[in-house]
């Protein structure tokens, strides 16, 4: 079984990247915390989820602009983010790929979550960083939302902005960079961390997959195959046809779909 407040290592890898675009040694920093770089490379491995508070409160100490960590969607990689990253590649609509993200966030940490809620205008993406009040949340939800917006715009088109968007954090004195990076009116000082996206991006075919292509497998590859089915452990191969079934396999703490 996974730890309790545990979070995939190789998640840390954008935030690293994140810290050295704000000129920030990032091999310093991982000293600091006790982390070794090797650990960063091992697909498997895992970290104690406290350390990404040290991180980003040591970050926001050394970092003038509250704004930083919206630039984490410039950090993402698809392997960093484990089979969640291929899983979501493989999407053919946004809404099927919150879905999964949905379901199966414990692969990425197991002290926040994620909710996606069908409303009438939309489909909303709900982010729980788990720290309460704490501002460190703050930062959290920037990272995490600007990573979601970039894979959404990666799969639906650079031109896709969010419907709406809500903050907890109180209103900064210069509120545009949220405004600016998302294309909509933020609410701040809101009761949940949420973004929306209309119903015609959530619902849209992926303009990625429109041919029909299964993501690219990796050196990471593994497959079981059993029954006549093809089960891809630690990274989908998911095409646009067939039947898909996907397990959580809480043993290998990995993401197993079955193509049919």
């Amino acid at each position: 079984m996974l730890k309790t407040e545990s979070t995939l290592a190789t998640v840390w890898l954008m935030v690293l990247r994140l810290v050295e675009l704000h000129g920030i040694d990032p091999q310093q920093l991982l000293q600091e915390i006790g982390v070794r770089p090797e650990t960063l490379r091992d697909v498997c491995a895992r970290l104690p989820g406290r350390l990404a508070d040290v991180a980003f409160t040591r970050a926001a100490a050394q970092i003038p602009d509250p704004a930083f960590a919206l630039r984490a969607g410039e950090c993402w990689h698809p392997s960093n983010l484990g089979t969640m990253g291929y899983a979501w590649l493989s999407s053919r609509t946004l809404h099927t790929g919150m879905k999964r993200m949905e379901r199966f966030a414990r692969i990425l940490g197991s002290r926040f979550s994620y909710l996606c809620v069908d409303e009438p205008a939309g489909v909303r993406f709900v982010y729980d960083h788990g720290r309460n009040e704490a501002p460190v949340g703050h930062l959290m939800t920037d990272f995490t939302l600007s990573i979601l917006l970039d894979m959404c715009r990666t799969n639906f088109g650079s031109k896709l902005n969010a419907a709406a968007l809500r903050l907890r954090r109180p209103e900064p004195a210069n509120p545009q960079p949220w405004q600016d990076l998302f294309g909509c009116q933020v609410q701040f000082g809101a009761t949940e961390d949420s973004v929306l996206f209309d119903r015609e991006a959530a619902f849209g075919f992926a303009a990625v997959n429109d041919d029909g292509r299964a993501v690219r497998l990796d050196e990471h590859e593994h497959l079981e195959r059993g029954n006549g089915q093809v089960g891809v452990a630690l990274l989908p191969q998911v095409s646009a046809a067939g039947g898909i079934a996907e397990h959580f396999d809480d043993e290998r703490g990995v993401l197993l779909i079955v193509i049919g």
